[in-house]
């Protein structure tokens, strides 16, 4: 499960647990390496009960995370059976489309015009700045068009989500008209973090060695996770270890680096499943995050970052902007200089000899996240927000 499913299932549990009818549309699960999960295979749709939530799973053209033109027609492909799938439920009060791909705006758009409700557009990335900044897509032409798609959904929806007070400010410039833009950001489910067994995720099959950062998450373009296996190479002969869990376009990549330097201090594990991620978090002394600098970086809260503090660990990530204010601001970890990995290990070696700093910030990580990035919290006040405007 990547982070846009697990902030919408999470919040949609809460909304389904307070009295509302919800139901969730998506696709066959498919991320990152864009393979039908075998429990799905050859389905075309399939109606499912996912904590008390309506869900119904549509076939699309699937891909793995790379490949601009392929993964359009997954978008395109999805875009048309949602639309199907939504004009088949019972009429709703309202459609909530989540981002950061345009072409879901866009089946939201229609369902809102032809069942004649409100239209919620929840935006997590920017695009199509996000594409540009990596690169992934360079046409001038392209772009000015996915612009004017980007406006156009903007224009058309009752109320705009953020994540991030900056991206906010971002969406405000671009809209003509002056629209309604609330901000939710990314948080955590306390009911996750509530560990019920003694189950290992990383020192699985043997004792701890030595201090263990743990990264947790996609392995893209964005993330440049090769700043860790250069800092595993200078710390070889110290006792740290770094564990890297996930997939992702990069994933492939990492670990040739990490196999041609022959290092025996880094180690990559598969993706686990989300309620795994705790007990991951629970073996680790710190949690690990970056971003390479920019535009979008800047404006991003990273979701992982919330899960490290809920384990109540101190976060060492390297990234600029509004995410670098809330975690200085809050003493809930160190901020690193991105792409630098020479602050990484500075920072990482800071926290290897103070353990007393480490626990002081894991537990104002954990109190902030508990007290105002908490998903119960959040999903009374994303109703609120939708309510006022029904």
């Amino acid at each position: 499960m990547c982070a846009p499913s697990t902030r919408i299932g999470e919040l949609a549990k809460y909304w389904k647990r307070s009295g509302n009818d919800v139901t969730v549309i998506t696709a066959m699960p498919n991320h990152p390496d864009g393979i039908i999960h075998p429990k799905y295979r050859w389905e075309y749709f399939k109606e499912e009960i996912v904590d008390g939530v309506r869900v119904l799973r549509v076939i699309l053209f699937v891909t793995a995370n790379k490949g601009f033109i392929k993964r359009v027609l997954s978008f395109i492909s999805f875009m048309v059976t949602s639309l199907v799938a939504g004009l088949y439920v019972n009429k709703p009060d309202v459609v909530i489309v989540t981002s950061p791909q345009l072409f879901t705006g866009l089946t939201g758009y229609f369902i809102s015009r032809l069942r004649k409700i409100p239209f919620v557009f929840e935006v997590r990335d920017i695009w199509p700045q996000s594409a540009v900044d990596l690169k992934v897509i360079r046409s001038h032409f392209i772009i000015k068009i996915l612009e004017k798609f980007e406006k156009f959904l903007y224009s058309k929806a009752a109320l705009i989500i953020t994540t991030t007070p900056l991206q906010k400010v971002n969406i405000q410039k671009k809209c003509v008209v002056q629209k309604r833009i609330e901000c939710i950001p990314n948080g955590v489910d306390p009911e996750k973090f509530e560990l019920k067994s003694d189950k290992k995720i990383i020192w699985k099959d043997e004792s701890k060695k030595g201090f263990t950062a743990v990264y947790i998450g996609t392995i893209g373009l964005s993330h440049n996770l090769e700043i860790l296996v250069q800092a595993a190479k200078r710390m070889a002969n110290k006792n740290v270890y770094f564990y890297i869990i996930g997939d992702g376009a990069q994933r492939d990549k990492i670990a040739a680096s990490i196999s041609e330097k022959g290092l025996k201090n880094i180690f990559m594990h598969d993706k686990i499943p989300l309620l795994d991620v705790p007990y991951a978090l629970r073996d680790a002394d710190v949690g690990l995050a970056h971003e390479r600098d920019l535009p979008m970086a800047r404006e991003m809260y990273p979701a992982k970052m919330f899960d490290v503090m809920a384990a109540g660990k101190p976060i060492l990530i390297g990234i600029y902007g509004g995410a670098k204010e809330l975690v200085e601001k809050n003493r809930t970890g160190i901020v690193f200089k991105s792409d630098s990995v020479d602050d990484l290990v500075k920072n990482l070696e800071l926290l290897m000899n103070d353990p007393k700093l480490c626990e002081e910030l894991g537990k104002n990580g954990k109190r902030l996240v508990l007290d105002k990035y908490n998903k119960k919290k959040q999903a009374e006040e994303y109703i609120r927000f939708v309510s006022e405007i029904l």
